[in-house]
């Protein structure tokens, strides 16, 4: 009986062991997944933490901090992994560093700037969509693929049928069709605000309100879809 007690133990010892390894294995993957280095960009206001042990915490109850802005730029150093979340170590343009949640960030901002641009459910031309994309639409890039295709999560929404109601588009491939310019995707992601709350909201002063603000992005810069969100304000205005 003594020796199926010391088996039962050195069973349950190895088993321990075996799950530590795995913990640490998938770690190291994680991190080595990790294009260190690298230029990404604050897709909403967050605030983002000087000390690693305030990870995890609620703004109100973190002292050393500070809140970037959509589009700000980062340098992302490495990452940590806390109760499967993950959380980077990011680099200011002043060289200061501080910590923020993956989710804040993004590799890049996809823009519609064509009409009618097609889109996909799947990387293959026979999974086309009846959705048409248009100048404007914002998305965030989620993973590049083989032969031109990327797949984008659109905040944007678009109607299947002329005059019909307009519902989100959500996360669709491209091919086409489309800028990274961080001018064009700072007025979009107004544009997308714009219609999120007119649309979802019902809110047209807010939205109107938004539009104001795609404008004055960098001083009033013209850019392709500056058109389109003159047009749109000028609607909202005389109606």
């Amino acid at each position: 009986m003594k020796r199926v007690y010391i088996i039962l133990i050195l069973l349950v010892l190895l088993t321990i062991c075996k799950k530590q390894t795995t913990d640490k294995t998938e770690e190291k993957a994680d991190e080595s997944a990790l294009d260190e280095n690298v230029t990404q960009y604050m897709k909403n206001s967050a605030w983002i933490y000087a000390n690693e042990e305030d990870l995890g915490k609620k703004p109100n109850e973190v002292k050393d901090k500070k809140l970037l802005n959509f589009s700000n730029s980062v340098i992302v150093k490495n990452s940590k992994k806390i109760e499967n979340k993950t959380y980077y170590k990011i680099q200011l343009p002043d060289n200061s560093e501080y910590w923020t949640s993956k989710d804040n960030l993004a590799k890049k901002f996809i823009i519609i700037n064509k009409h009618d641009t097609k889109c996909y459910e799947n990387p293959d031309d026979t999974y086309i969509s009846k959705i048409k994309l248009q100048p404007g639409d914002y998305g965030v890039l989620q993973q590049e693929g083989t032969e031109d295709w990327i797949k984008v999560e659109f905040g944007a929404y678009r109607s299947i049928q002329e005059d019909g109601e307009r519902k989100w588009v959500g996360v669709k491939w491209i091919k086409d069709g489309y800028t990274t310019d961080i001018t064009v995707a700072n007025q979009a992601y107004y544009l997308y605000l714009a219609n999120y709350n007119l649309i979802q909201l019902k809110d047209k002063s807010t939205a109107i309100k938004n539009l104001k603000e795609a404008l004055e992005v960098q001083g009033g810069v013209e850019t392709e879809i500056t058109p389109i969100i003159k047009e749109t304000l000028t609607q909202l205005e005389s109606h």
